[in-house]
């Protein structure tokens, strides 16, 4: 049976323990994500304290600094080791480099934000760490986004413990998530953000050259969008346009006023083909 006086002891010495606040932690990075985790942090953490921030340029680092109200640095071998958790949110290609300048606390925990890549990278480097993926497409200039679900993952338990305490004081939306579950929803973040916004990109374009204001189709985006979130709907019960109608014609009209736009041309065809084509959107016979 442990001694009274000795649990109590390890819980004074825990600073991740649920009775203590805050947790204190230092962010690597700022950037987009950086500066979003910082400012929801700071808004809805109801026992976490940004204590330091490390990052490249004095410039945009100086800048954050000041909206997050802590002081900041520009040289990993400056890095505070009063912090319980480091969390790195840094290009996906920084984050190897970084690793063997980093040292911290064996009792503290290091992260990164990344969905793609492996929690297993700070394995050798570190003895707890894990992985605090948000979910959701984040630059600088975007405002404080409440809805953002967190996946997140570690190495064994007592990071496990760390890491559950950090989200729930922080008010994150969170669920567990190993290396290949994040790949998968990295993938499917990918569909539904990056490639979209490539479609757009060609739909301004566009419309620039023909001298169409691209604003007009704004409606037309955020219509599509919206329906996803409405109950029940799924986004195959909700393909509209000349494809799925099967309307052949419109499409030939469509790909001949692409002629001179190579590159629109042969993503309108193959993205029509698929829409005819694929068995995601044939309803079952009666």
């Amino acid at each position: 049976m442990n001694h009274p006086d000795n649990q109590a002891d390890k819980q004074a010495q825990n600073p991740l323990d649920p009775s203590v606040l805050p947790i204190k932690i230092t962010l690597i990075g700022a950037g987009g994500v950086a500066t979003n985790l910082g400012r929801l942090f700071n808004e809805q953490g109801r026992g976490v304290e940004i204590t330091q921030l490390l990052g490249r340029s004095e410039k945009s680092t100086s800048v954050l600094a000041e909206k997050l109200n802590c002081p900041y640095i520009l040289s990993a071998d400056q890095l505070t080791q009063k912090a319980d958790l480091y969390i790195v949110s840094i290009t996906d290609r920084e984050i190897k480099g970084l690793l063997p300048k980093i040292h911290i606390p064996a009792a503290s925990m290091i992260v990164h934000t990344a969905g793609g890549v492996s929690i297993d990278i700070f394995k050798g480097y570190f003895e707890n760490y894990g992985v605090l993926y948000p979910l959701q497409s984040l630059r600088k200039e975007t405002s404080v986004i409440a809805r953002i679900p967190f996946y997140l993952d570690s190495n064994n338990r007592n990071s496990k413990a760390i890491l559950e305490n950090f989200a729930w004081k922080a008010a994150l939306d969170y669920r567990w998530a190993d290396d290949h579950q994040r790949m998968q929803l990295h993938i499917a973040a990918v569909f539904c953000s990056n490639f979209p916004n490539y479609l757009y990109t060609l739909a301004e374009d566009f419309c620039t050259r023909q001298g169409l204001d691209f604003t007009s189709v704004l409606p037309v985006i955020e219509e599509t969008a919206n329906r996803l979130g409405r109950e029940g709907l799924h986004p195959a019960t909700l393909q509209t346009g000349p494809a799925i109608r099967q309307d052949i014609p419109t499409t030939e009209q469509h790909a001949a006023l692409l002629v001179n736009d190579p590159e629109a041309a042969a993503v309108y065809q193959y993205m029509t083909q698929r829409i005819m084509e694929s068995p995601l959107f044939k309803q079952p016979t009666k």
